[in-house]
């Protein structure tokens, strides 16, 4: 039997599962890009701000993990990609919206009181990507298989 003719009958192998580990990848490739950005400068090291990032990275490497778990547990990794887009949105967040973590993690920063919402590229790309690789993980889950 072709290898083509394993792959069709697998239902592993479904369109929606593909699309699904796409997403994943794709939102891993932007929340590594967005991480990469911010290593090694002072956000980094800050008391609230280093614990974002570091969840900013255990967020991409989780998104990647559920990636690959869709072909094998389906719902498992609906769950991780779930799990990693929040953590990763999290720093992402805080760029957006910096007076708002302000109010909810007090502490002391070293910058005066930013505005309420500031518009950051990255961010935006990587909130967006994120989004998607969760809803059409969603998607994929409440969908009936076949």
């Amino acid at each position: 039997m072709p290898m083509t003719e394993i792959i069709a009958n697998n239902q592993r192998w479904t369109k929606r599962n593909l699309f699904q580990a796409l997403c994943a990848l794709m939102a891993a490739m932007f929340i590594g890009k967005f991480f990469i950005r911010l290593d090694g400068t002072e956000f980094s090291g800050g008391q609230i701000t280093g614990p974002l990032l570091t969840l900013c990275l255990i967020g991409g490497c989780s998104m990647i993990a559920g990636a690959v778990l869709t072909f094998f547990y389906r719902r498992s990794s609906v769950g991780i990609i779930t799990a990693a887009g929040v953590l990763s949105m999290l720093p992402c967040l805080y760029f957006m919206t910096p007076r708002l973590f302000r109010f909810v993690f007090r502490g002391e920063y070293a910058v005066s009181d930013p505005r309420m919402f500031s518009w950051d590229g990255p961010s935006v790309v990587v909130i967006v990507t994120v989004s998607l690789a969760i809803y059409f993980s969603l998607l994929n889950f409440f969908k009936r298989q076949k």
